[in-house]
């Protein structure tokens, strides 16, 4: 935990010069974060509810290395390694004892990760850039409901690329490195929406920062965030459905940009409420 500690405030600070590091290609910070994140997907999940400290070091070190860039020791992760670090992310944000500040980090970094949904679908589109279908690490095919199905309704990574913010070739190539581990995993994206929806939905903590995980998803692959409505109108009662299928279209109608979207889903909560008293 002392590690994780020192290597946030490293990274927060400005007293480490961490671009004349890899100018120089002094790989210290490189290997160290990546023996520390390593580590983490190799404890239990019982170790993250036990320990609040330990817990919030943890999501505080992944919080900061994705909002200070400097998240490319993650790409030296295998696929799985990656995917068990989300999950234990997510497992932490599920939890509703999860104290404020630490569920704030934790969909920081899950948000970062929602973000490579548009990298993933390239990979996906692109049949030269597609993983090996012989990679150990790939799970079995998932269902058509469940992954990148080409849509009509779904813009194509094209056309979403001219949307997208500048970013330095070192960060392209750092997300597409990342990309590349998460696209075997397309059941990873419904996923995510559902544990932000349902913080949406339930909680009144981090409503804006879940909305930062269901946006870019919804956003880059429509049929993500309609299959995850018809999932949530099921699992109410039949005389219940009608208005909470409407309340969820308020979300649907504003998915035009990212700020209509966060302006509507107190909306929806406001909606959801009238239909739960």
């Amino acid at each position: 935990m002392l590690s994780m500690n020192i290597m946030t405030k490293c990274i927060r600070g400005s007293f480490v010069p961490f671009g004349a590091m890899m100018y120089y290609n002094d790989r210290k910070y490189e290997n160290n974060a990546f023996h520390l994140v390593r580590k983490l997907t190799m404890l239990e999940p019982n170790v993250f509810r036990e320990h609040a400290k330990f817990r919030a070091a943890a999501l505080d070190l992944l919080r900061s290395m994705t909002e200070e860039q400097l998240y490319f020791p993650l790409t030296h992760l295998e696929s799985n390694e990656l995917l068990k670090l989300v999950e234990i992310v997510v497992s932490i944000c599920e939890d509703v004892d999860t104290p404020p500040d630490v569920l704030l980090h934790g969909l920081s970094f899950l948000g970062f990760i929602a973000g490579l949904v548009r990298d993933v679908k390239v990979i996906l589109f692109t049949p030269t850039m597609q993983p090996s279908r012989g990679d150990a690490a790939a799970p079995p095919p998932l269902s058509l409901s469940h992954s990148f199905v080409p849509s009509l309704s779904s813009p194509s990574p094209a056309s979403r690329a001219g949307q997208a913010s500048p970013q330095s070739r070192f960060t392209r190539e750092a997300n597409g490195k990342l990309a590349h581990l998460l696209a075997p995993h397309q059941e990873l994206w419904q996923h995510l929406i559902s544990v932000a929806m349902g913080i949406i939905a339930y909680r009144d903590h981090a409503v804006s920062a879940s909305s930062g995980v269901v946006y870019p998803i919804f956003e880059a692959h429509p049929p993500f965030w309609y299959n995850f409505v018809e999932q949530f109108v099921a699992s109410y009662p039949k005389r219940k459905q009608l208005g909470i299928r409407e309340a969820l279209s308020i979300l649907t109608n504003a998915s035009e940009s990212q700020e209509k979207f966060f302006s509507e889903v107190f909306t929806f909560r406001q909606a959801l409420r009238r239909l739960n008293t």
